[in-house]
C-alpha cells in the first residue's frame, strides 16, 4: 500500500495544484521523473512540464500519469459559496 490511504482525496482546482499533487505522489513513490514518466509512455520533459505548469500537456497524459501513479479523476459539484482556491486544502 503507499503512504495514502486508499480513496484519498486531492482538491484540485487548477493546472499549477494537478502539478503539484503529481509530484508529491512521484516522489512519495520514490520514483524519479525519467521512471514516471517511461511507465506513462510519455516523455521526461512533458512530465516535467505537466509537474510545473509550464505549458499544457494535454489530458490524455494527465491521465496516462495519474494511471501509472494509480489514481484517477473523477469530477465535483462546485459549491457556489466558496472560490478557486484549493477548496479541500486542509493545510496538510
Amino acid at each position: 500500500m503507499h503512504d495514502r490511504e486508499i480513496g484519498a482525496l486531492y482538491g484540485i482546482t487548477n493546472p499549477s495544484r494537478l502539478g503539484a499533487t503529481i509530484r508529491e505522489l512521484r516522489q512519495e513513490r520514490g520514483m524519479t521523473q525519467s521512471e514516471l514518466a517511461a511507465a506513462a509512455g510519455i516523455s521526461r520533459l512533458c512530465l516535467r512540464d505537466l509537474e510545473t505548469s509550464k505549458r499544457s500537456v494535454g489530458v490524455a497524459n494527465q491521465f496516462k500519469v495519474l494511471n501509472v501513479l494509480g489514481y484517477e479523476m473523477a469530477l465535483f459539484i462546485k459549491r457556489s459559496d466558496l472560490d478557486d482556491a484549493d477548496i479541500w486544502d486542509t493545510g496538510t
